[in-house]
C-alpha cells in the first residue's frame, strides 16, 4: 500500500515537472521570440496565386507535417506568397500563435546559428541550442517559414550547414516548414511534401491589372502601357503602381524609355524589397551563376530576343557551352519555358541585363550571322510567300534595335546588303540607345564601331550620325 501510495506521488511530481516544462517552452516562445521570429502581418492585396496559395496550405493544414518549398525567379512573390499562406484560416486554425517567420539575409551567419537566433537562443554551444530549439518547436505543431533562404544555402561553403539544419528541422514530427528562396532548386536534408510546387510564374493579367489598381488609380487605356514592360512580375508592378500614385502615366512611360528598372524603387530603394534592380542583381551575382561565366554570357544574349529562341536553335549560336549555361540560368530562373519550346526572359529582367550585362561584339557575331540569315530564306527556291510564315517567328524575337534592320533585309534586294552594312546600322543603333540611356562610355564604343563597320559602304546620314555621337560624347 505504501509503495503503492510512493508510486503515485512519484507519477504526480513527474507530470508537475513536465507541464512546467511545457509551460516554461511555452514562455520563451511568448517572449523571446517575440519580435524577431513572429509572424508578419498579413497582406492589405493580394491578387491572383489562388492555385499556389491552396496548394500551399492544402499540404500544411492536413494531417502530419507540410514541408513546402516556395522556387521563383528575382521579383516573382516568393515572400508575398508564404505571408498569404501564414494567415490563411485553415493555417490559422491549426497552428494558431505558433507561426514563426525567420528572414535568412544574414550574410555573416550560417543557417542554424540565423535561425536560433531569431528565436533568441545563443548558437555558441549547438547541442545546447538544438535542445532549446526541439523544446520550443517541437511538442506541439508549429510552423516555421524559412524565408530567403538561397542567403544560406547557395553558396558551396555554406551548404552542409543549411542542410543540416534543414535535417535537424525535419526530424521534429510537429514541426512543418515553408522554405522560400530564388530558383529552381530544392534543397537536401528534408522529404518535402508532394507534389512539388513547381517555381512561380510571373502574375496572369487580370492579377497584374487588380494589383497595380489597388495601389494607384489609372485611366484603363494607359494601364496596359505600363503593365506592358512589366511582364507580370509582381515586385515590379508593385513599385511602378507606387510611382503611379504621384505621377502621370505619361511621365512614366517617358521615364521607363530611357531610365528602365532603374526607376523601380521605393523609398531609398537599399533593399530587395525596394528595387527591382538590387533584386535582379541578386539572381545575376549568385554564386552559382559567378562560378560560371558562360551563363551570363547567354543571359545578356536571350535578353535581346524579347520572344526567346527555340531550345533546339540554342547552339546555331554558338555560345561556349551553351548547354550547361542554359541549366544554370534555370536552376536560378532567370529564364522561363514555353509549352511551344521557346526559352525566354521575362521583360523586366531584359531590360536590366541589357544595360548592365550587353554582350561583347565576339559573342554577337555569330548571333547576328544567325538572324541576318533569317532573311535570305525568304528568297529561297520555296519562294517569298512560303518561306515567310516559316521565318516570320524568328523574325520577331529580336529586340527593337535591330528589328527593323531585320525587316528591310527581307523587303530589300540582297544585293544591296552585306554582313558589315547590317552591322554597322545595329552598332549605330545601339550607339543611340546608349547616348539616350546616358551611357557616355557605351554610346561612344558602339559608335566608332559602327564607323568601322560602314567603312567604305555608302550610307552617309547615318555616318554622318555615328560621327555626331562620337562627338558629342567626346565633348561631355
Amino acid at each position: 500500500m505504501e509503495a503503492n501510495n510512493l508510486a503515485t506521488s512519484f507519477s504526480a511530481e513527474i507530470e508537475g515537472l513536465i507541464a512546467k516544462h511545457v509551460a516554461h517552452a511555452q514562455s520563451l516562445l511568448d517572449t523571446v521570440a517575440d519580435p524577431v521570429a513572429r509572424c508578419p502581418p498579413a497582406l492589405r492585396q493580394f491578387f491572383g496565386r489562388t492555385q499556389e496559395t491552396d496548394a500551399i496550405v492544402s499540404a500544411l493544414s492536413g494531417e502530419g507535417s507540410g514541408r513546402i518549398t516556395v522556387l521563383g525567379g528575382p521579383g516573382v512573390g516568393k515572400t508575398t506568397l508564404a505571408v498569404a499562406a501564414l494567415h490563411d484560416p485553415r493555417v490559422v486554425e491549426k497552428f494558431g500563435s505558433r507561426r514563426f517567420f525567420v528572414s535568412c539575409d544574414s550574410e555573416e551567419l550560417g543557417c542554424f546559428a540565423t535561425t536560433a537566433m531569431a528565436f533568441g537562443i545563443a548558437a555558441a554551444d549547438p547541442k545546447l541550442a538544438q535542445f532549446r530549439l526541439r523544446d520550443l518547436l517541437g511538442r506541439q505543431p508549429s510552423l516555421v517559414v524559412l524565408d530567403n533562404f538561397e542567403a544560406v544555402w547557395e553558396a558551396a561553403d555554406r551548404r552542409p550547414d543549411a542542410e543540416d539544419t534543414l535535417r535537424f528541422f525535419g526530424s521534429m514530427e510537429n514541426l512543418s516548414l515553408l522554405v522560400t528562396l530564388r530558383g529552381a532548386e530544392r534543397p537536401n536534408g528534408v522529404s518535402w511534401s508532394r507534389p512539388f510546387p513547381p517555381p512561380l510564374a510571373p502574375l496572369n493579367d487580370a492579377a497584374a491589372r487588380q494589383t497595380f489598381l489597388s495601389i494607384a488609380d489609372v485611366e484603363d487605356n494607359v494601364l496596359g502601357q505600363l503593365l506592358k514592360p512589366l511582364d507580370g512580375v509582381p515586385l515590379a508592378i508593385v513599385l511602378m503602381a507606387s510611382l503611379a500614385q504621384y505621377e502621370s502615366p505619361q511621365t512614366l512611360l517617358t521615364r521607363w524609355s530611357y531610365l528602365q528598372t532603374s526607376m523601380l524603387v521605393r523609398g531609398l530603394g537599399s533593399s530587395r524589397q525596394t528595387s527591382l534592380d538590387i533584386s535582379i542583381q541578386l539572381s545575376i551575382q549568385s554564386p552559382r551563376m559567378v562560378a560560371f561565366p558562360a551563363a551570363q554570357t547567354l543571359l545578356s544574349v536571350l535578353a535581346l530576343l524579347p520572344f526567346g529562341i527555340v531550345d533546339t536553335d540554342l547552339r546555331l549560336l554558338e555560345l561556349n557551352q551553351s548547354a550547361r549555361a542554359l541549366s544554370v540560368l534555370s536552376q536560378n530562373s532567370l529564364v522561363t519555358y514555353r509549352s511551344s519550346g521557346r526559352i525566354r526572359v521575362l521583360a523586366p529582367i531584359q531590360a536590366f541585363v541589357t544595360v548592365h550585362y550587353p554582350p561583347d561584339e565576339d559573342t554577337m557575331l555569330p548571333v547576328y550571322n544567325h538572324y541576318f540569315s533569317l532573311p535570305a530564306l525568304t528568297h529561297s527556291s520555296m519562294g517569298f510567300v512560303k518561306m515567310i510564315p516559316l521565318v516570320a517567328p524568328e523574325l520577331e524575337v529580336v529586340d527593337d534595335e535591330f528589328s527593323e534592320l531585320l525587316i528591310d533585309a527581307v523587303r530589300l534586294p540582297l544585293q544591296g546588303w552585306n554582313m558589315n552594312s547590317m552591322l554597322a546600322i545595329a552598332h549605330l543603333r545601339r550607339a543611340a540607345t546608349a547616348q539616350r540611356r546616358g551611357q557616355r562610355d557605351l554610346a561612344l564604343h558602339r559608335a566608332q564601331n559602327a564607323l568601322r563597320y560602314f567603312g567604305d559602304y555608302r550610307e552617309p546620314v547615318r555616318i554622318r550620325r555615328a560621327k555626331k555621337i562620337i562627338e558629342e560624347c567626346s565633348d561631355m
